[in-house]
Protein backbone atom coordinates (compact mmCIF):
# COMPACT_ATOMS: atom_id res chain seq x y z
CA UNK A 1 0.00 0.00 0.00
CA UNK A 2 1.58 3.30 -1.13
CA UNK A 3 1.00 6.62 0.56
CA UNK A 4 2.10 10.07 -0.56
CA UNK A 5 4.26 12.10 1.77
CA UNK A 6 5.09 15.76 1.76
CA UNK A 7 8.34 15.98 3.65
CA UNK A 8 9.89 19.23 4.73
CA UNK A 9 13.25 19.70 6.36
CA UNK A 10 14.01 23.12 7.77
CA UNK A 11 17.35 24.49 8.79
CA UNK A 12 18.05 24.97 12.50
CA UNK A 13 17.88 28.77 12.19
CA UNK A 14 14.34 28.67 10.80
CA UNK A 15 12.59 27.76 14.03
CA UNK A 16 12.01 31.28 15.30
CA UNK A 17 9.31 31.96 12.71
CA UNK A 18 6.67 29.37 13.53
CA UNK A 19 3.67 31.16 12.02
CA UNK A 20 5.65 31.91 8.89
CA UNK A 21 6.79 28.28 8.77
CA UNK A 22 3.21 27.03 8.87
CA UNK A 23 1.95 29.46 6.25
CA UNK A 24 4.88 28.83 3.93
CA UNK A 25 4.63 25.06 4.36
CA UNK A 26 0.98 25.19 3.47
CA UNK A 27 1.52 27.43 0.47
CA UNK A 28 4.35 25.41 -1.07
CA UNK A 29 3.66 21.99 0.34
CA UNK A 30 0.34 20.51 1.28
CA UNK A 31 -1.70 22.81 -0.97
CA UNK A 32 0.42 21.92 -4.01
CA UNK A 33 -0.37 18.23 -3.61
CA UNK A 34 -3.98 18.51 -2.60
CA UNK A 35 -4.82 20.59 -5.75
CA UNK A 36 -8.45 21.49 -5.18
CA UNK A 37 -8.98 18.22 -3.34
CA UNK A 38 -10.62 18.43 0.05
CA UNK A 39 -9.58 15.77 2.53
CA UNK A 40 -12.52 14.29 4.36
CA UNK A 41 -10.52 13.95 7.59
CA UNK A 42 -7.40 15.81 8.76
CA UNK A 43 -5.30 15.03 11.83
CA UNK A 44 -3.08 17.81 13.21
CA UNK A 45 -0.46 16.31 15.52
CA UNK A 46 1.02 18.91 17.87
CA UNK A 47 -1.78 21.29 16.92
CA UNK A 48 -0.92 23.90 19.54
CA UNK A 49 -3.34 26.81 19.27
CA UNK A 50 -4.44 25.77 15.79
CA UNK A 51 -2.14 27.55 13.35
CA UNK A 52 -2.24 24.65 10.88
CA UNK A 53 -6.03 24.45 11.11
CA UNK A 54 -6.18 28.17 10.32
CA UNK A 55 -3.88 27.77 7.33
CA UNK A 56 -5.59 24.62 6.03
CA UNK A 57 -9.14 25.58 6.95
CA UNK A 58 -10.61 24.92 3.52
CA UNK A 59 -8.76 21.65 2.92
CA UNK A 60 -10.57 19.25 5.24
CA UNK A 61 -14.19 18.64 6.11
CA UNK A 62 -13.35 17.25 9.58
CA UNK A 63 -10.32 18.38 11.59
CA UNK A 64 -8.90 16.61 14.64
CA UNK A 65 -6.19 18.22 16.76
CA UNK A 66 -3.84 16.65 19.30
CA UNK A 67 -1.43 18.49 21.59
CA UNK A 68 0.38 17.67 24.79
CA UNK A 69 -0.49 21.07 26.31
CA UNK A 70 -3.94 21.40 27.82
CA UNK A 71 -3.59 25.20 27.69
CA UNK A 72 -2.91 25.10 23.94
CA UNK A 73 -5.90 22.80 23.41
CA UNK A 74 -8.10 25.26 25.34
CA UNK A 75 -7.04 28.09 23.01
CA UNK A 76 -7.64 25.90 19.95
CA UNK A 77 -11.06 24.94 21.32
CA UNK A 78 -12.03 28.59 21.80
CA UNK A 79 -11.01 29.39 18.21
CA UNK A 80 -13.40 26.68 16.98
CA UNK A 81 -11.28 25.42 14.07
CA UNK A 82 -11.34 21.73 15.07
CA UNK A 83 -14.17 19.23 15.17
CA UNK A 84 -12.37 17.12 17.80
CA UNK A 85 -9.48 17.92 20.16
CA UNK A 86 -7.41 15.61 22.34
CA UNK A 87 -4.83 16.35 25.03
CA UNK A 88 -1.98 13.90 24.62
CA UNK A 89 1.47 13.16 23.29
CA UNK A 90 1.50 12.43 19.53
CA UNK A 91 3.02 8.93 19.62
CA UNK A 92 0.81 7.75 22.48
CA UNK A 93 -2.24 9.14 20.71
CA UNK A 94 -1.35 7.29 17.50
CA UNK A 95 -0.73 4.07 19.40
CA UNK A 96 -4.00 4.19 21.32
CA UNK A 97 -6.58 6.00 19.21
CA UNK A 98 -9.65 4.22 17.96
CA UNK A 99 -10.61 7.11 15.67
CA UNK A 100 -11.15 6.47 11.96
CA UNK A 101 -8.07 6.89 9.76
CA UNK A 102 -7.24 10.25 8.20
CA UNK A 103 -6.76 11.47 4.62
CA UNK A 104 -4.36 14.24 5.64
CA UNK A 105 -2.01 14.19 8.63
CA UNK A 106 0.12 17.22 9.48
CA UNK A 107 2.81 17.59 12.13
CA UNK A 108 4.33 21.05 12.16
CA UNK A 109 7.12 21.60 14.69
CA UNK A 110 6.64 18.16 16.27
CA UNK A 111 9.71 16.16 15.18
CA UNK A 112 12.17 18.56 16.90
CA UNK A 113 10.82 17.23 20.20
CA UNK A 114 11.55 13.59 19.30
CA UNK A 115 14.87 11.89 18.74
CA UNK A 116 13.99 8.40 17.55
CA UNK A 117 11.15 8.47 15.01
CA UNK A 118 10.27 4.78 14.52
CA UNK A 119 7.12 4.73 16.66
CA UNK A 120 5.93 8.09 15.32
CA UNK A 121 6.19 7.07 11.66
CA UNK A 122 4.69 3.64 12.41
CA UNK A 123 1.68 5.36 13.98
CA UNK A 124 1.28 7.79 11.10
CA UNK A 125 1.48 4.95 8.55
CA UNK A 126 -1.11 2.95 10.49
CA UNK A 127 -3.61 5.83 10.58
CA UNK A 128 -3.12 7.41 7.14
CA UNK A 129 -5.63 6.32 4.52
CA UNK A 130 -4.26 4.86 1.30
CA UNK A 131 -3.55 7.74 -1.08
CA UNK A 132 -3.51 10.19 1.83
CA UNK A 133 -0.95 12.92 2.43
CA UNK A 134 1.37 13.50 5.38
CA UNK A 135 2.97 16.94 5.72
CA UNK A 136 5.55 17.64 8.39
CA UNK A 137 8.54 19.76 9.26
CA UNK A 138 11.83 18.68 10.76
CA UNK A 139 14.98 20.50 11.68
CA UNK A 140 18.26 19.47 10.18
CA UNK A 141 21.92 20.46 10.35
CA UNK A 142 24.83 20.27 7.96
CA UNK A 143 26.13 16.75 7.41
CA UNK A 144 29.39 17.56 9.19
CA UNK A 145 27.49 18.53 12.37
CA UNK A 146 25.37 15.38 12.17
CA UNK A 147 28.57 13.34 11.70
CA UNK A 148 26.73 10.30 10.39
CA UNK A 149 24.19 10.23 13.22
CA UNK A 150 20.46 9.91 12.59
CA UNK A 151 19.69 12.81 14.93
CA UNK A 152 21.40 15.17 17.35
CA UNK A 153 20.35 17.86 19.79
CA UNK A 154 20.92 21.18 18.02
CA UNK A 155 21.86 24.63 19.25
CA UNK A 156 18.34 25.39 20.47
CA UNK A 157 18.05 22.15 22.49
CA UNK A 158 15.74 20.58 19.91
CA UNK A 159 16.37 17.47 17.85
CA UNK A 160 17.70 17.85 14.32
CA UNK A 161 17.28 14.82 12.02
CA UNK A 162 19.38 13.69 9.09
CA UNK A 163 17.38 13.77 5.88
CA UNK A 164 18.58 10.24 5.13
CA UNK A 165 17.14 9.05 8.47
CA UNK A 166 13.75 10.67 7.80
CA UNK A 167 13.65 9.16 4.31
CA UNK A 168 14.56 5.72 5.72
CA UNK A 169 11.70 5.99 8.24
CA UNK A 170 9.26 6.89 5.47
CA UNK A 171 10.47 4.04 3.28
CA UNK A 172 10.38 1.46 6.06
CA UNK A 173 6.73 2.32 6.70
CA UNK A 174 5.60 2.12 3.09
CA UNK A 175 5.45 5.86 2.46
CA UNK A 176 6.91 7.69 -0.53
CA UNK A 177 8.54 11.09 -0.21
CA UNK A 178 7.08 13.15 -3.03
CA UNK A 179 8.71 16.44 -2.05
CA UNK A 180 11.42 17.45 0.38
CA UNK A 181 12.79 20.96 0.41
CA UNK A 182 14.34 23.52 2.66
CA UNK A 183 12.00 26.24 3.86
Amino acid sequence: MQRNIIAKLIHQNGIKHFRMLVEKRCDIGVRRFQRNRTAERMLDLGCGTGLSADALDDMAAHKTGVDISENMIEVAYEKGDYDALFVGEAVRFLESTEEENWDLIVATDVLPYMGELERFFAGVAEHLNSGGHFGFSSETLDDNRLAGRAFVVGDYQRFAHAQSYVRAMLDSHGMDCIRCEDI
